[in-house]
């Protein structure tokens, strides 16, 4: 029989989370991505993104985020996975797929069925868990700006 106590708990994330999403995504992002207040005010007010959570080890060892989205232009609301992380040490071990099991499951109780998610075209890994869990690659491009950046429109071009 398989040792319950090794399993992971994948639940929505809660405020008390707030230094250890802080800590799994300084190791996924990089440090200086974002301070833990930002963080924190972020699990309290952000109404748009969902998060669960995986906890084993009586630490959280990885974590999914979820946006919802809802424009004008289509009949459906929708959600996009925006960042999935598991600690390596946990890796294999299915933590990625029940977190976004989990996530489904909590965007189908919204009535939210179209999910949508951007990957690495070099991240073979995690195209697999994800054609594994019957999400399909499409032919668009993601194109970004960064509003740092240099930009050929002016307030006049309106």
């Amino acid at each position: 029989m398989e040792d319950q106590s090794m399993r992971a708990i994948i639940r929505p994330a809660a405020i008390a989370d707030a230094a250890e999403l802080f800590r799994l995504n300084e190791e996924f992002n990089g440090e200086g991505t974002n301070a833990l207040e930002l963080v924190a005010q972020s699990l309290t007010h952000n109404q748009d993104e969902l998060i669960q959570v995986a906890e084993q080890d009586n630490m959280l060892v990885g974590f999914l985020c979820a946006r919802r989205l809802w424009s004008m232009c289509y009949d459906v609301r929708y959600a996009e996975l925006t960042e999935l992380f598991v600690m390596p040490a946990y890796r294999k071990q299915g933590i990625a797929s029940a977190l976004i099991c989990a996530m489904e499951l909590r965007l189908r109780g919204e009535d939210i069925h179209d999910i949508q998610l951007l990957t690495g075209k070099d991240n073979r890994q995690a195209q697999a868990l994800y054609r594994k869990l019957d999400y399909a690659p499409t032919d668009e491009m993601m194109f970004r700006k960064r509003s740092r950046s240099t930009t050929k429109c002016s307030a006049t071009d309106s």
